[in-house]
């Protein structure tokens, strides 16, 4: 007892705290049990396991099996998609946009402003002038703008002027049809699984009543397996388990896309 206020009245007044044990008790019965038992992950571990396995992805492993599969066999359900997510959506937004764009551009080189046309031909359409009217007012308009502009429409001779508008029409719908395909078949490659089945396999379990929390393509709990190297060669693999909630999200933004 005597050790234990010679100990607290030396130490306890540098460290303003008073224990009722001494050294070798501290030891024994703290510094042991905090070396033995030493946390897995510390506050430095656990951002570089976010950070590594966001980088280098991971993949789906259904919660039926019971082992984790060796890590030299390659991953049935990678994914590695969700970190361009955004730049996904921003890409098709743009290349859904682009057919519009030239359309304009065409239009507005080609001297027709179509948007005051619709509208004048509404107007007389509420007016009940007629659609015989309506139809003089377009003819006046285009021979107006083809006088106006000469025979040329961005810059190429045209032999017939509305002949050229109206191939130019289809040509841009063509585009907007190519343009789904395309990407349709892009995604598909891209997302790494079946995309093209993606929309009936959904709309079966939601019917069905399944959930989709254990959909091997947008999962909401994945794997991720990667290596610390400690002093030495020695090399500590380990495999965690991943929570990506974006999934709830793009499963759903997905869905609506196909």
């Amino acid at each position: 007892m005597d050790k234990i206020i010679i100990s607290e009245d030396r130490y306890g007044r540098k460290l303003n705290r008073f224990e009722d044990d001494d050294l070798i008790d501290r030891l024994n019965s703290r510094y042991t049990v905090m070396a033995l038992v030493m946390s897995q992950f510390s506050g430095t571990h656990n951002a570089y396991t976010n950070s590594i396995c966001w980088l280098k992805g991971s993949y789906y492993l259904p919660t039926e099996e019971i082992t984790i599969p060796d890590r030299s066999k390659p991953r049935l359900y990678h994914v590695s998609y969700y970190q361009w997510t955004p730049f996904i959506l921003l890409g098709m937004g743009l290349f859904f946009l682009l057919p519009r764009v030239l359309w304009q551009a065409f239009a507005r080189q080609g001297g027709v402003n179509i948007q005051r046309l619709v509208k004048t031909i509404k107007d007389q359409v509420e007016t009940n002038k007629g659609v015989e009217q309506a139809q003089k007012t377009i003819k006046l308009y285009l021979d107006t703008q083809r006088a106006t502009r000469g025979s040329t429409c961005c810059g190429i001779r045209c032999q017939n002027f509305y002949t050229t508008y109206t191939l130019t029409y289809f040509i841009i719908k063509l585009l907007y049809i190519l343009n789904a395909l395309c990407q349709f078949f892009l995604l598909n490659t891209f997302l790494s699984f079946h995309f093209t089945s993606y929309g009936p396999e959904a709309l079966n379990k939601l019917f069905s009543g399944e959930d989709f929390f254990e959909s091997p393509r947008f999962p909401r709990v994945t794997m991720c397996d990667f290596m610390i190297r400690h002093l030495g060669s020695n090399q500590h693999w380990y495999a965690i388990q991943c929570n990506l909630p974006i999934n709830i999200y793009n499963d759903k933004i997905f869905l609506g896309i196909w």
